[in-house]
């Protein structure tokens, strides 16, 4: 008897109202990184994920000389520059769209297509030092530090099989493997990508 109840009080909540609607996390070169919706019913679905992140960087300090020729044919560094890193920031969104092809009791096994945007920017501080008057090793600053951002946009798209396991009506975990193209032309397949959602009514 105690063992009936046990089994009914497992099994009742995935006998209950399925939740359409998640809220959590997603980790994934298709899926974005970061804060995650999913809407995932019975047939077809969607997830829109994104993150955002900015830090301020004080470890990177790049030294590199601009080289010159003296009367006789020795190389010598007339200009110093020192480049430091300042902010850096990330930031993605991604798009998915679902179609379940199986749907199990505790799992779901599903077809995915989706695009995804990664913008990353870096802040650089660039000060020229020349060469001083007291010798060819000694260097002063020359003119104000110049302020420099490098960017980078990648673009992916692609599509894949993903399998959905149910732990219990609410809580449910993504595992998914996509094949994706990116906008520098590289092809990839390596890399799976996972999620986790809180699903309510």
């Amino acid at each position: 008897m105690k063992s009936a109840c046990l089994f009914l009080l497992l099994a009742l909540p995935l006998y209950a109202q399925e939740s359409h609607n998640g809220l959590g996390f997603a980790v994934g070169q298709l899926s974005g990184i970061g804060f995650s919706y999913r809407h995932l019913p019975k047939e077809n679905g969607f997830q829109v994920s994104f993150g955002v992140l900015s830090l301020h960087r004080e470890d990177g300090t790049d030294i590199y000389y601009e080289h010159n020729d003296d009367d006789r044919g020795n190389q010598y560094a007339q200009s110093m520059f020192q480049s430091e890193r300042g902010r850096e920031s990330h930031a993605n969104v991604g798009v998915l769209v679902f179609r379940v092809l199986h749907d199990a009791k505790r799992s779901r096994f599903y077809a995915l297509a989706g695009v995804s945007f990664f913008y990353a920017s870096t802040e650089y501080s660039d000060q020229e030092y020349r060469m001083g008057e007291e010798g060819m090793y000694y260097y002063e600053p020359y003119g104000n530090p110049v302020k420099r951002v490098e960017r980078e946009n990648t673009l992916y798209g692609g599509l894949g099989i993903g399998i959905e396991v149910k732990f219990t009506t609410n809580i449910r975990a993504a595992l998914e493997w996509p094949l994706t193209y990116s906008s520098k032309g590289d092809l990839v397949m390596y890399y799976p990508q996972v999620g986790l959602h809180y699903f309510f009514k």
